[in-house]
């Protein structure tokens, strides 16, 4: 079962703790004052059960004496005393022993003297006197055969004790204590007896007070209760079958000859009963008491502790309901300003009063509530700047975006006009090289140009077509030039290969004669042992196939070379045609620069004038070609820069389209926050 408010849980997990500890401390408590109740019962009952044993055992030692004194006296004297004699003894002792009765000595027959069988002397009390009597000396009581002298005669102790019995004449409950007396061979002679009223012992027995109700009970050795009992049980019931008294279920234990404890049940229920046996009779002495007395005042306890421990669960249960209420109420105040920031509402405070752990939280609470007001606000602060910024970033990033796409294409064309650019500065280098040899030329022959400026110029315009084609056939020439001489270079190679090889096959023409040579005059002399020289005609077969191998590749490489020859042969004819060509034309330029020198002397004033004018425009040739070096180095920076400007400004456009869609999102996304900060309360 669930508990949903902190006091259900604070009673539910402090009031089993509280019932429990309550419940095993007053078990505890009960189990602890029962033990030394027990204890205590245990010293006081086998105290008391002790001294009843004692009081009971002295009182037989005191009446024991008598009939020992009686042995001891006979022994000595022996025969030598008559019967006044033994009379007055007799008389006198038992007046020692309130509780003595009766005393007597008993001789064995004919042990007196050799006359007389049967010699007896018996004293006793009756009322305030004391009687003496040989009657029973006759036949027909003839005492030998009586239980008690029998007893005495059949034993090695001192003394020895009958059972109990009752004499109904005197209505009292007697016991006789016989002591045997010998001569000096140790021979029986006789006993003495005393006869003890058990009556002094029977009331010390019924005196005997265990608490209100507990009770004393003298029993004989047979089981047969002396005292204790109601008088109609007196030397009339016994232990083993009473079934009034209880004892019948522990008759056993009780006449086992040993001492202990044990429990039975009787008419007023449970009893508790101690019990010992006196040496010298065997009677057992026990002390009872009922349990329902000896364990109230622990039953009290109990009552007492279980009322203490009710009224300690209550008064528990008070404190906890009080505190679980106290602390329940500190926690509503709480939950009630957690639950307003939750709602939104951040203005609300909790008074702090206390400095416990519960006013730490309220000031942890307080904090928390203008902490995160003070973090609202200014989030709520920057996220106005930040829709603004986001909203001039969209426009810059758009206005750039737009810039970007212009630049790409400006790039482009740029990077379009810079290769163009590059093809006509590397087309201007070509140009301002001509113009520079031409101006140089000029230069040189320009003292020749004709006397009159129309024919100069004609005759200029002629010698500049002539020499441009001059250069044309001059620049034939020198690749036809250069790739003949490559053709004659790879003829030189292959010349070099084919000399190694036809030195190698000669090497080896060589070797295969000297072999062949050798194998001939070898066989011829060994005869049969000529056989040995296979090997030489083997290695002679070997290099004859080596050297036709060698000898077809010379006939390869000698194709080979018959063919460059061929295309050497060409294009040195070619070269030929071409230089033949070129002499015309140059006969036609000489010509041509023959009617300018003619031309050039009539106006060599100014040919002086313009040598000078092309002295500085060579110059200024070069330099201009130079520049435009630079220019092309530039324009060929210019066109990787712009491409690598083009891509990068690609690139650009694309993050800013990137940096536009960021910027709404967070436009969107600042938004979005201010309307949940809204829902907060400052």
């Amino acid at each position: 079962m669930k508990f949903k408010t902190i006091r259900m849980r604070t009673l539910m997990s402090v009031l089993p703790v509280v019932i429990a500890s309550m419940f095993f401390l007053t078990i505890i408590s009960y189990l602890s004052a029962k033990s030394i109740l027990n204890k205590e019962l245990d010293a006081k009952m086998n105290s008391q059960l002790g001294q009843v044993v004692e009081n009971i055992q002295k009182n037989l030692d005191k009446h024991a004496a008598i009939p020992m004194d009686l042995a001891r006296i006979t022994e000595n004297t022996g025969a030598n005393l008559t019967k006044d004699n033994y009379a007055a003894i007799l008389k006198n002792i038992i007046t020692n022993n309130n509780d003595t009765l009766g005393a007597g000595i008993w001789y064995e027959p004919y042990e007196y003297d050799n006359n007389t069988k049967f010699f007896s002397n018996y004293a006793y009390k009756n009322n305030d006197k004391v009687v003496y009597t040989d009657e029973y000396s006759s036949e027909s009581y003839n005492y030998p055969n009586q239980a008690w002298y029998k007893a005495a005669v059949n034993t090695t102790n001192k003394i020895v004790w009958s059972n109990p019995y009752y004499d109904s004449t005197s209505k009292l409950t007697m016991v006789t204590a016989t002591a045997p007396f010998y001569d000096q061979n140790k021979k029986l002679l006789g006993t003495t007896t005393g006869d003890i009223n058990i009556s002094n012992i029977q009331k010390m027995v019924d005196s005997v007070k265990i608490g209100n109700t507990g009770k004393a009970v003298l029993i004989d050795n047979t089981g047969l209760f002396m005292a204790g009992v109601p008088n109609e049980k007196i030397m009339k019931a016994k232990v083993s079958e009473d079934t009034t008294i209880g004892f019948k279920s522990i008759a056993s234990d009780l006449l086992s000859g040993k001492s202990g404890n044990t429990t039975y049940t009787s008419s007023n229920g449970n009893n508790i009963i101690y019990y010992d046996t006196i040496p010298s009779t065997n009677w057992v002495v026990a002390l009872t008491i009922p349990q329902s007395e000896l364990y109230a005042p622990l039953n009290s306890l109990l009552i007492k502790s279980s009322i203490i421990t009710i009224i300690s669960i209550l008064i528990a249960i008070a404190v906890v309901l009080l505190f679980s209420i106290h602390i329940s109420n500190k926690l509503k105040q709480a939950n009630l300003i957690s639950e307003s920031i939750a709602k939104g509402d951040l203005s609300k405070n909790i008074d702090v009063t206390t400095e416990d752990e519960i006013g730490l939280m309220y000031t942890n609470l307080n904090s928390m509530s203008d902490n995160l007001k003070d973090v609202l606000i200014n989030i709520s602060q920057n996220l106005e700047n930040v829709v603004a910024t986001s909203e001039e970033l969209t426009a810059s990033a758009e206005q750039t975006q737009m810039a970007s796409e212009k630049i790409a294409i400006s790039m482009q064309e740029l990077a379009e006009g810079s290769d163009t650019q590059l093809n006509s500065s590397e087309n201007a280098v070509k140009i301002v090289e001509d113009i520079g040899s031409k101006m140089h030329n000029i230069s040189n022959n320009v003292q020749e140009v004709s006397k009159t400026s129309l024919h100069s110029l004609e005759t200029a315009e002629k010698g500049e077509a002539v020499i441009i084609k001059v250069k044309s056939q001059m620049a034939t020439i020198n690749q036809n030039v250069a790739l003949s001489s490559k053709i004659v270079h790879a003829l030189g190679g292959k010349s070099n290969s084919i000399g190694e090889i036809v030195s190698l096959i000669t090497d080896i023409s060589d070797q295969t004669n000297l072999l062949a040579l050798n194998a001939a005059i070898e066989a011829a002399r060994a005869g049969e042992q000529g056989k040995g020289f296979a090997v030489v005609a083997d290695e002679v077969r070997t290099l004859a196939e080596q050297s036709k191998n060698a000898a077809e590749q010379i006939a390869k490489l000698i194709l080979e070379v018959q063919t460059e020859i061929s295309n050497a042969i060409n294009i040195m004819d070619e070269g030929t045609a071409s230089v033949k060509t070129g002499l015309v034309i140059v006969d036609e330029a000489k010509n041509s620069f023959d009617d300018i020198n003619n031309a050039v002397n009539l106006v060599s004033d100014k040919a002086n004038n313009v040598t000078k004018v092309i002295d500085e425009i060579y110059k200024a040739t070069k330099e201009m070609s130079i520049s435009i070096e630079q220019i092309s180095k530039i324009s060929q920076d210019t066109t990787g820069n712009t491409q690598t400007v083009a891509a990068a400004t690609e690139e650009q456009t694309a993050l800013m389209k990137e940096v536009a869609n960021a910027c709404e999102n967070l436009t969107k996304m600042a938004t979005t926050v201010q309307n949940n900060i809204s829902f907060f309360k400052f």
